[in-house]
């Protein structure tokens, strides 16, 4: 019979126009048209009475190209329709109730002008066959495939959520791209999909409207922004493949299908979509990760990068890959693109990790530099009030010395005045007898102060110790001395007598390594890395033999000759913190050592001035240092670590090492050959090795730090040295 509405010719006993989808049982003739006799005949120019026929009672209504039907009505005898679902040109999905099996089904009707010959019907059997076959938590399965009343449809899971079309709709709305993390969790499922779908079949139609993100719309409904979070990931399932198989490419131009279609077909497959090969759905899954990450679908005209100006360009290289033009320049397996895309990502995150790490650093030494701005301007108020107060003891000391000289001089003119009075009385004595007497005792003083002299020079020359050394002897020796007895004693004398000071030779220093001296390449080389530039430039220096403790001083070291301990970290055998340079360098002094040269320290962290970049045999630093990726954010007992080649510990890391040098930033430039010993004068002092704190470019034998002189920081102590 034909259709009165589009004049196809339909075989008896169906209900809808397999044309048009128009109710042939219930059909009403139109009025004539363009003075036609023939009405219904194919050709003939008709027009329904209006655009949608509303059965009453049936639930159907009958559209020109369409069929769709209202909430409740049974269809097939079987699936009662609850809601209409995603409609558009290839036809329109239903949530249905499975009546028999009370279930919840999605129902996919496809438009009847799609089955318009018995080759696309099979065509279309063939690829719903297939579909049923694929089971992947990524991929919407397939139920049954069914005909009712000239309509072909098949059922298939029901996915509760909305497309991803709806999604790139709300973020243009607030101008809000995907972010890569977003991006590729969809597209990482998108992928899998499809490298397990291309052992069966070609999808052919990828696009946002084929994509479904389960239990998304209530998440739409809380939260515009649709961003994943961790408890509850986006589940994304991919739905219609193989349909466009059935479709011509000027079908898929026509004004009844999706519009946006041919946007994201592979070039290839405008020319003929039934013969492309699964690099066509690498295309299309290129071309939704660019509409992802920019919103725009202008692909080939711009790169991600220029649109969206967030993105790395290493991004663009993955997108112009995939929509490439030939078949063979892209990703030859969806997955490659997914883990191209993946690297990416995480080149990203590495790149953003450590430039958030640097701007933590710069924070952190910027607020170093702000307390040390702040403790310098205290040393030096309190230096200048030191030296105000020791002025003003120098004036005061002046004042009494000269207070002082004007009183012994005045009790000098006062004693020389009574001496010449005497001596007037003795001219004017009147009897010779009391001049007489005066002489007599002046006579004998003087006697007895020569017997003295005498006396003492005696016992000066003839009185001396006996400096020898007595041995000992057993019971059955003679208590007599032969001559050769005497005459060996009598060596060990004159032994003795040469050499007085010989129990004052110093010996080997405890707890310190010789360290035997020599020239070496000071500074920042090839050999380190990440040098700032007061590290620069090398240059030569020669050291003499020096001892350097083989420990860095400790808290009871230090509390048994300074009577203190000012370490915040608290441990006996932990190195003493918190100490100002003073203090260092007076406890060097108390206990017959100094402070080491920066020079002399370089040289004895790297193992005797060896191209070393930290104070080890190896790079390996985790073995020779407390840092910040190992401490714990506190100090450990000296000697954990393994030594150096010297066999000296936690000459990096631990606590930075007060040196003996006021800091120059050029010094190196200018710096003497043999035993530098830093600039003359400075307000800072150098301190080396790096802390506990300190990541692993500040913990290099080459690094340098400087502080003023009396700062106390829990990041500071120092170990001594001593001349050979």
């Amino acid at each position: 019979m034909f259709c009165g509405y589009c004049g196809s010719e339909n075989v008896e006993g169906i209900r809808f126009c397999v044309k048009c989808g128009a109710d042939l049982q219930k059909q009403t003739p139109p009025e004539r048209k363009y003075g036609s006799d023939t009405l219904g005949t194919p050709g003939t120019e008709v027009a329904p009475p209006q655009d949608t026929l509303d059965r009453s009672g049936t639930g159907i209504k009958s559209e020109i190209g369409a069929v769709s039907f209202d909430p409740g009505t049974l269809f097939a005898n079987r699936y009662e329709i609850l809601e209409e679902g995603h409609k558009g040109g290839m036809g329109a999905v239903y949530k249905c109730r499975d009546t028999k099996l009370n279930e919840t089904v999605a129902l996919k009707l496809i438009h009847p002008r799609l089955l318009n010959s018995e080759h696309a019907v099979s065509r279309f059997r063939q690829e719903v066959a297939i579909s049923r076959k694929l089971h992947h938590k990524n991929i919407v399965s397939v139920y049954n495939l069914e005909e009712w009343q000239g309509l072909e449809y098949f059922t298939m899971e029901w996915v509760e959520g909305v497309t991803l079309r709806d999604l790139i709709i709300e973020r243009k709305k607030e101008n809000t791209p995907f972010s890569l993390e977003e991006a590729h969790q969809i597209i990482s499922q998108l992928a899998d999909a499809l490298q397990y779908a291309h052992r069966y079949t070609i999808h052919r139609d990828i696009k946002p409207e084929n994509v479904l993100i389960q239990d998304a719309g209530s998440r739409m409904q809380k939260d515009r922004s649709m961003i994943p979070d961790a408890e509850k990931p986006m589940q994304v399932k991919l739905t219609d493949f193989g349909i466009a198989k059935m479709l011509s490419p000027s079908e898929f131009t026509s004004t009844s299908i999706q519009m946006g279609t041919p946007y994201y077909m592979a070039p290839e497959q405008k020319v003929d979509a039934a013969s492309v090969d699964k690099r066509a759905d690498i295309y299309s899954l290129g071309v939704v990760l660019f509409e992802l990450l920019t919103l725009e679908n202008t692909i080939g005209l711009e790169m991600p990068s220029e649109i969206n100006e967030s993105l790395p360009k290493e991004v663009d290289r993955v997108v112009k890959k995939a929509v490439a033009t030939r078949p063979d320049a892209r990703q030859n397996e969806a997955t490659l693109l997914s883990t191209e895309f993946a690297e990416v990502i995480k080149a990203e995150q590495q790149r953003v990790d450590q430039e958030k790490k640097r701007i933590e650093e710069e924070k952190r030494l910027e607020e170093e530099r702000k307390k040390l701005a702040v403790a310098e301007k205290r040393w030096l108020e309190e230096e200048k009030k030191r030296s105000e107060e020791a002025e003003q003891k120098r004036l005061e000391e002046q004042k009494r010395r000269e207070e002082e000289a004007r009183i012994q001089a005045e009790a000098e003119v006062e004693e020389h005045r009574k001496e010449e009075e005497a001596t007037i009385e003795v001219e004017k004595a009147e009897k010779r007898e009391e001049v007489v007497s005066v002489i007599k005792k002046t006579v004998i003083a003087s006697a007895l102060v020569l017997s003295v002299l005498v006396g003492l020079w005696i016992l000066k020359n003839f009185n001396a110790p006996d400096r020898s050394v007595k041995v000992p002897r057993s019971g059955s020796q003679s208590s007599s001395t032969s001559d050769s007895s005497k005459a060996e004693e009598s060596k060990s004398v004159v032994a003795v007598e040469e050499n007085p000071y010989a129990d004052l030779i110093p010996k080997a220093p405890t707890n310190m390594v010789f360290v035997k001296g020599g020239c070496y390449d000071m500074g920042c080389g090839s050999w380190t890395s990440d040098c700032d530039g007061d590290e620069k430039p090398v240059h030569e220096v020669c050291v003499d033999d020096f001892y350097m403790d083989k420990y860095e001083v400790t808290q009871t070291e230090f509390q048994s000759v300074m009577g203190s301990n000012p370490s915040n970290f608290k441990g006996s055998n932990n190195p003493v913190e918190q100490v100002t340079w003073n203090e260092a360098n007076e406890y060097c002094g108390k206990v017959s050592k100094r402070l080491p040269t920066e020079a002399e320290w370089e040289y004895a962290a790297r193992s005797g001035g060896k191209n070393e970049k930290y104070a080890g045999t190896s790079s390996n630093l985790e073995n020779y240092a407390w840092y910040d990726g190992n401490s714990g954010s506190k100090t450990h007992p000296v000697g954990q670590k393994k030594p150096n080649g010297l066999g000296i510990y936690d000459m990096t890391g631990n606590v930075w090492e007060w040196c003996s040098d006021w800091h120059g930033e050029n010094y190196y430039s200018q710096s003497s050959r043999n035993n530098p010993k830093g600039p003359g004068s400075g307000s800072l002092r150098v301190l080396r090795g790096g802390s506990w704190y300190s990541v692993p470019g500040s913990v290099r034998s080459s690094a340098r730090n400087r502080t003023v002189p009396g700062y106390r920081y829990d990041l500071n102590g120092f170990r001594c040295s001593r001349t050979q």
